[in-house]
């Protein structure tokens, strides 16, 4: 992957990182009393909801941070179970992506690995 689209892929997964986390300091920082009574009701006023939603914002936080420590290591792109490389325009389309079409578990499916 040249220099360009890896720079743009982490300003993406930066974006990222931070649209989550500044979602969750907002979720906190607002009580499940505060949403019940509010008079604009938010998407995630009721407590399940909101759970999800945190939940969610957790790991879309810690799936870009770790993609973001690959490109540290210099193992962005490459599947973390077998180490091929990822199809770049599986990278664009969803930038925090791990693994290979092979070794995804959420593909359906899928039951054979390209794990060495």
């Amino acid at each position: 992957m040249n220099l360009t689209a890896l720079t743009l892929l982490q300003g993406r997964l930066f974006d990222m990182a931070l649209e989550s986390d500044t979602q969750l300091q907002r979720l906190r920082r607002v009580s499940d009393a505060e949403c019940l009574a509010c008079d604009e009701e938010p998407e995630w006023y009721d407590t399940t909801q909101r759970s999800a939603l945190v939940e969610f914002l957790e790991r879309r936080l810690s799936m870009a941070m770790r993609a973001l420590n690959r490109i540290e290591d210099g193992l962005f792109g490459h599947c973390e179970r077998c180490g091929r490389q990822i199809d770049p325009v599986h990278l664009f389309v969803q930038p925090d992506r791990s693994n290979c079409d092979a070794c995804d578990p959420a593909r359906v499916g899928n039951t054979a690995c390209g794990a060495r």
